[in-house]
């Protein structure tokens, strides 16, 4: 083989992970300081609290009350499993038995006073049931407390009443106004906000008429209503089926064909009771619980994402429990928590000792400390508002994930304290649970306190870890990672003192930079995160590229030597052309050694960082000596 002939590429390892080149969009991002929000932050900015509002009119008026296993509460379900296949979600509709309720629905022949509420009223339990098909119809009258019952005309009328406290009283009025053949008979609550009182069981002589009762905001639109002119009413009397539903939606983690993730639930019941289009409690919660999915849904996640309708809360906490107990002790054992909205938009503002703000109130004193509270507490910190405030009661869905191991929470607006418990606002339970009483604003910061602290237990923890040049931990080293579709840098923050730095992300492959004070940069290009995820930098001195000013210089002619002679010519980072060799005989040997130890200068200059330059000098006066030593011996 002729001395031409042995050339090969001198290639150094630095034997450091992830030694890549510092992306230039990410050391331009920290040098400015640029940064897009983090992933936290995005989050927060997205829910639309005029979208969440809309949800909670949708229910509580276009649809109205929801009683457990009427047509009411299966449109809620439908309206809600719709929008999670819509978002993506894989959903499934469980039913299960409930008790039955009994309910009267109401068609006047005029709404045109101002004021909202129900138009559904509560049936005495052992009056006349006309069925869905058989609506019974006539005009209102008005006849007060009934004092007046004998001078009037209401035969083949709803006879409009005073409700009376007194069972003994009230029966006797209701015997005297049947005798008289009346179409059928509204007792109105006439205490302020009144609920609707119960009616119970009415005496025999009246148990072949339509006996109901209202609550006060009821009672006064009618007696509105007959202010202007004549109004008639159309009233059926019915009973709930025995079976109630929930709609389930599932977001599966990214390649869990082995279902194995960590499980969140998002849940808030879709009933209400009889006669309350049910705004606040708890359309509220339903709609805060779709905003929630609907962003949850444009990420891929690592943990598999549940969301729950629960249907019958009101009947005995039913279809969350029903759902809860099915579960296998493995789903048990992944569940990181169960989130409930419960009554999360009331516009009431509480009273000066017992102001309204946002609570989150595990089941009992013993979990107050739970995951699912702490999560959302760091939320609440990071909108600058505080602490959590926290509580414990139980009355609601989380009740059913707690009774079965499970972390988890209800979130509401209201006061609670040892003392008092929860003070709820006062339309509670009540006709007067109306959209008048939500608040768009409230709804948008629930929206970003539970779904936000959802989004924050989802996300995945990733690691950062950076090396300077010798190979030592490398602090205060500020760091970003652009994931995915960014059309930025996202801020991670500075190494600590074992040079880590911990961030969060979803399910999402990133890139990242470093970039120390002494100039030294790096990056890590093309990181999968997958659960929580470990990332190494290693920091090297920035390459200087040439300027376009520097004029080319000519290469002088090779001289003729005495003896046998090898140019190394230095090559930038990535070039594979080999060293040139020349031969010849006479010439200085000093002239040689020049040349090599120029080429030795120069190829240092191409290489970075200590260890790197160290290595590069050995490497290639090795090879110098080897390959001097070869052509020698060619020589002779």
């Amino acid at each position: 083989m002729s001395a031409a002939a042995a050339v090969v590429p001198l290639v150094i390892s630095t034997g450091i992970a992830n030694a890549a080149p510092a992306p230039e969009g990410g050391i331009e991002a920290i040098e400015s300081g640029t940064y897009i929000p983090g992933y936290l932050d995005e989050y927060l900015s997205q829910p639309v609290a005029a979208d969440v509002f809309g949800h909670v009119e949708h229910l509580s008026v276009d649809i109205g009350p929801r009683v457990a296993g009427t047509e009411a509460e299966d449109a809620g379900i439908a309206y809600v499993q719709s929008l999670l296949d819509s978002y993506g979600y894989e959903t499934e509709i469980e039913t299960f038995a409930t008790p039955v309720s009994d309910f009267a629905d109401v068609t006047p022949s005029r709404d045109d006073v101002e004021g909202t509420g129900s138009w559904q009223f509560r049936p005495a339990a052992n009056a006349l049931f006309t069925g869905p098909d058989a609506p019974v119809s006539g005009e209102v009258i008005d006849i007060d407390d009934g004092s007046d019952l004998a001078a009037a005309d209401i035969a083949g009328k709803f006879v409009l009443v005073n409700w009376m406290q007194n069972a003994t009283n009230r029966n006797a009025l209701l015997s005297d106004i049947a005798a008289q053949n009346p179409a059928g008979i509204i007792q109105t609550q006439t205490t302020p906000n009144g609920a609707i009182p119960n009616p119970g069981s009415v005496p025999e002589s009246v148990q072949g008429t339509i006996v109901t009762s209202v609550g006060t905001i009821q009672g006064e639109r009618i007696r509105a209503l007959l202010e202007t002119e004549a109004l008639s009413l159309s009233i059926v009397t019915d009973q709930s089926t025995t079976e109630s539903s929930n709609v389930i939606g599932v977001l599966p983690a990214v390649g869990d064909s082995e279902g194995t993730a960590p499980i969140v639930y998002i849940g808030s019941h879709i009933d209400s009771v009889v006669g309350s289009p049910g705004a606040s409690d708890n359309a509220s919660g339903v709609a805060i619980m779709l905003e929630s999915a609907r962003i949850l849904a444009l990420y891929d996640w690592d943990v598999e994402i549940r969301i729950g309708a629960w249907g019958a809360e009101e009947r005995g906490i039913i279809g969350s429990a029903y759902h809860a107990n099915q579960l296998t002790q493995d789903e048990i054992d992944r569940t990181i928590g169960a989130w409930n909205m419960d009554m999360a938009g009331t516009s009431y503002l509480g009273t000066e000792e017992q102001p309204t703000g946002f609570w989150g109130l595990s089941v009992n004193p013993d979990n107050a400390d739970n995951d699912v509270l702490n999560f959302a507490s760091e939320v609440t910190q990071h909108q600058g508002e505080g602490e959590l405030n926290r509580g414990y009661v139980g009355r609601s869905d989380h009740q059913s994930f707690h009774d079965v191991g499970i972390n988890a929470a209800v979130f509401s607006w209201m006061f609670w304290s040892e003392d008092t418990s929860i003070v709820l606002e006062p339309t509670y339970h009540r006709p007067s649970d109306t959209i008048d009483n939500i608040s768009e604003e409230r709804l948008g910061i629930a929206a970003q306190y539970i779904g936000g602290s959802v989004f924050l237990a989802s996300l995945n923890e990733v690691t950062v870890s950076v090396l300077a040049e010798d190979g030592s931990a490398a602090a205060g080293v500020p760091v970003a990672m652009q994931c995915g579709e960014d059309d930025g840098w996202r801020e991670v923050g500075e190494t600590d003192e074992s040079g880590s730095i911990a961030t969060l992300a979803p399910h999402v492959e990133c890139d990242f930079a470093a970039l120390a004070e002494d100039g030294t940069r790096g990056g890590s290009l093309d990181e999968q995160i997958s659960g929580d995820t470990a990332v190494s930098i290693a920091l090297e001195a920035a390459v200087i590229p040439p300027t376009d000013t520097e004029e080319p210089t000519d290469t002088p002619a090779p001289t003729e030597t005495s003896g046998p002679t090898e140019t190394v010519t230095p090559t930038e980072p990535g070039d594979t052309t080999a060293p040139t060799q020349t031969g010849g005989t006479g010439g200085d040997s000093t002239d040689a050694g020049n040349k090599v130890d120029n080429g030795l200068a120069q190829t240092g200059a191409s290489i970075t960082g200590g260890v790197l330059l160290a290595a590069a000098l050995v490497a290639a006066g090795a090879y110098l000596v080897t390959k001097r030593n070869r052509i020698t011996a060619t020589d002779e």
